[in-house]
C-alpha cells in the first residue's frame, strides 16, 4: 500500500514538473488564482521531476530486492539465516539442510 502511493507520488511530481517547464503560467478562472513562473520554471521543473524520479526509483528497487532475496531457517535449531549470507544450503551450527523460512511454520 505504502509503495502505491510512494509510486502515484513519484508519477504526480514528475508530471507537475513536466508541466511546471512546459507551460510556466497558469491562471484559474474557478478562484482567481494566477501562477507566472516564467523566470524559474527551468529550476523548479527539473527539481520536481527528479524528486519524482527518486520516490519512482526506490519503489522499483525495493521491489527487485525484495523478490531477490529471502530467508531460510534450520528446522532443528530455528536459526534464521539470509540466502545472500549463506554459501551452502546446510546449517553450520546443526549441518542440517535448511529450508525456505516462507510457510515453514504454516506448516502442521
Amino acid at each position: 500500500m505504502t509503495r502505491t502511493i510512494y509510486f502515484l507520488l513519484g508519477l504526480v511530481l514528475a508530471v507537475v514538473g513536466m508541466g511546471v517547464i512546459l507551460k510556466p503560467r497558469w491562471y484559474s478562472s474557478r478562484f482567481g488564482y494566477h501562477f507566472d513562473l516564467s523566470e524559474l520554471n527551468i529550476p523548479i521543473g527539473i527539481v520536481l521531476v527528479l524528486v519524482g524520479s527518486i520516490f519512482i526509483w526506490s519503489v522499483l528497487r525495493n521491489r527487485n530486492r525484495m523478490g531477490t532475496g529471502g530467508f531460510l531457517i534450520c528446522p532443528r535449531c530455528e536459526a534464521i539465516y539470509n540466502k545472500a549470507e549463506i554459501s551452502e544450503k546446510t546449517c553450520p551450527k546443526c549441518k542440517v539442510n535448511l529450508e525456505e523460512l516462507k510457510g515453514f511454520y504454516e506448516k502442521s
